[in-house]
Formats: structure tokens, sequence, C-alpha cells
């Protein structure tokens, strides 16, 4: 019995040793290093202005006081890595990259190209290539973390979660990675596109702690599309929904909502999409070049104010032609703006490159010149796949 109680008493001390000795290694460890939430890259009169947003653990405990959730601060340099050298004069911790979220453009650096940043960003071994990005318009990086955002209180991580559950909600399946772009970018086959976010509302209010402070916050962070890129040069914002037309024509919309006229009335109709599928064939491989882009689309009727009898399967007919001929326009406008802008975005390049490899390795090198004088067949076709209780309430 005696053995067995100091055995127990040496176990109950090494219990107690071990978990004194691990909180203060976990202290001592969590004192030693910035752990960074966000990364944010601009660039201005040839020099890189990095902002790294650090997650401050004392805010967000339980027993957290009215701390900032999140410092953020800004160095430039000559380089990337060399911006985030000169973060040491500001902060003697060590930058845990490991942790960020996310990764924040400028405009103005997008438009002048994303290629030497990138590689510095696929190079660093503390960043992770599935890491999403995305560009900020009208507002740098900085100001950007600097704003105080309701739900989340690091803004970076609020910034992340836009990203992903607004890109859900539209029904967007893929996103902006490391690893996606530079595959993108080195194939050359077809153009990269990036989710951008603007502010709403003037950016100086948002960085007051006021802004969440109130039922309705007077700033907000909004998704509103997609960019597209020559080369690593971003080219061109497109529009909410110009955005989800591409999404859809890429086969990456799982679940968005399209709104389209009605056969012989006035009113409209939300279509919910349940699956897309996207077809592009090489008609003729002389030139100039015919493509045809086929999307179909099946879809449930979420709302509607058109005056029709879903019951009747002749209006059903109707009400798909008229739908299918709206979403046709769009589908139309999107090619043509994509050869208007000369940026091949929508992948006719590597449909050829996949249908025919000897041909488009001729090609290639003028696809520039050749693209915006192709010809191409846009088709939009969606079918309904179930009314439900809608019908009762429709005249």
């Amino acid at each position: 019995m005696g053995n067995t109680s100091k055995l127990r008493s040496v176990l109950l001390i090494g219990v107690i040793i071990a978990t004194f000795t691990g909180r203060n290694i976990q202290e001592n460890t969590v004192n030693s290093i910035a752990v960074v939430s966000g990364i944010g890259v601009d660039k201005s009169e040839g020099k890189y202005i990095v902002t790294l947003q650090l997650y401050n653990p004392a805010a967000n405990r339980k027993d957290a006081s009215d701390e900032v959730a999140a410092y953020t601060y800004k160095q430039e340099g000559e380089t990337v890595q060399e911006a985030i050298q000169n973060m040491y004069k500001i902060t003697s911790r060590r930058m845990f990259l490991q942790s960020a979220q996310i990764v924040v453009f400028s405009e103005r650096l997008a438009r002048d190209g994303l290629s030497d940043v990138l590689n510095y960003l696929i190079r660093e071994p503390n960043v992770y290539s599935d890491i999403k990005f995305m560009i900020c318009k009208d507002i740098s990086p900085y100001d950007l973390f600097r704003i105080f955002t309701p739900v989340s209180k690091v803004s970076s991580s609020r910034f992340k979660e836009v990203l992903e559950r607004g890109m859900r909600h539209m029904g967007y399946r893929g996103f902006a990675t490391l690893e996606n772009a530079k595959e993108i970018l080195t194939a050359r086959t077809t153009q990269l596109t990036v989710p951008y976010i603007s502010v709403v509302g003037n950016p100086k209010e948002g960085f007051k702690k006021t802004n969440i402070e109130q039922s309705t916050p007077g700033v907000l962070i909004s998704l509103e599309g997609v960019t597209v890129f020559r080369g690593d040069r971003l080219y061109r914002m497109l529009s909410f929904e110009e955005s989800i037309m591409y999404r859809i024509v890429q086969g990456q919309l799982n679940r968005a909502s399209v709104t389209t006229g009605c056969p012989h009335s006035k009113g409209r109709v939300s279509w919910k999409l349940s699956s897309t599928k996207s077809v592009i064939s090489v008609i003729s491989e002389r030139r100039p070049y015919t493509f045809r882009l086929g999307v179909q689309a099946k879809a449930n009727i979420y709302d509607i104010t058109c005056k029709g009898n879903l019951a009747d399967p002749i209006y059903i007919k109707e009400l798909e032609k008229k739908s299918s001929k709206d979403l046709q326009v769009k589908l139309q406008d999107l090619i043509r703006k994509s050869q208007t802008y000369n940026t091949d975005f929508i992948g006719f390049s590597d449909a050829m490159y996949h249908q025919n490899p000897s041909l488009w390795g001729r090609i290639s090198k003028q696809w520039s010149r050749l693209y915006p004088d192709a010809k191409i067949e846009g088709k939009f076709e969606i079918k309904l796949i179930n009314t439900g209780d809608i019908i009762r309430i429709v005249k």
C-alpha cells in the first residue's frame, strides 16, 4: 500500500509538472511568434508594399476585454521578401506565415502583373500552395485589413468567409489558389480569373470600431464577381451577372440562381440551378476558326410572377424556350466581351489544344491575333426538373 501511495504521488507530481511546463512552453511560443492571419501585397513607385494582419490571442479568449482582435502592419521593399523582413523593424516576433488564411492583392498590383509575387509565394515554404487569394478593388490591402467587420473580429478571417460563403451561396465550386494560378500561367491554354471584393460605404468610417457597434454597419465588404487576366495582368472586371454566366460555362456552379423573362406576359422567373454541363466543340480548323459552345442546365423554379399554368406541359415548354433564349443572349454577350477584350478566359484555346494538339502547337503564338476574329456560336438550354407546390399559386 505504501509503495502504491508513493507511486500515485510521483505520478501526480509528474502530471502537475508536465501541465505547468506545457503551459509555459505554449505561452513562450505564443509570445515569441506573430501569428499572421492575412497577407496583403500592393505596389507603388516600383516598391512592394506588404501588409500583414497579426492575430491577437489575448482578444480572442472567452474572458477577453475590449482589446483589438488583430494588429495590421505594413512595410515596403524592393522585393516582397525585403518588405516582410522590414517588419522586424517594428516587431521582434517571428512571422508565422503558415497561419495565413488569405492573400489579398491590390488592383494596382494585379494590373501591373502578378508573376513575380506569385513566384515568390509559391517558393516560400511557409505559405501553403492551396491558400486562397483575391483582388481588392479601389482600396489598398492595408486599408482593407483595417476595416472593422461584423461577425468576425479579425478582418482577414472575414474576407475569407465572404469569399468562401459568398461563392458557395452563388454556387461557385472553384477558388483561386496559388496552386491553380501556377498551373494556368504555366499551361497558357486559358486565362486566369480571380474573385474580387470591394468596400460598400466610406472606408474611413470602417476604420472605427463603431462600425460594428450599430445594428446596420455603415461599411461592409462585398464580393463583386471575378476579374479576367491577360497573361499575369488583370485586364477587366466582370459584373456580378457576367461572373455567374462565366462560372456556369466553366461548370463551376452547382446551386446558383438565374432570372429570366416570361413567355407571353410581364413578370420574371427565378431558376435554381441543380446541374450544368458545358461543351466547347471545334467546328472548323481553318481560318477563321469556328467553335460551338453548348450549355445545358437542369433547374427548379424557385420564384415566378408569370401568368401561366405550370401544370400545363405546353406552357412548361414555352417557359423553357423563353428562358433558354434569354440565357443564350447573356452567354453570347459574354463571348462577345471575351473577344472584344481579346482575353480567352472562357477556354476556346484549351478546347483546341485538347481536340487538335498539333494545330494548337502551330497557332498558339498567334492566338491573340486570331481569337478576336474566330466565329463562335453560343447555345443555352435549360430544362425544368420540378415545379413543386408552386403550381397551386400561379394564375
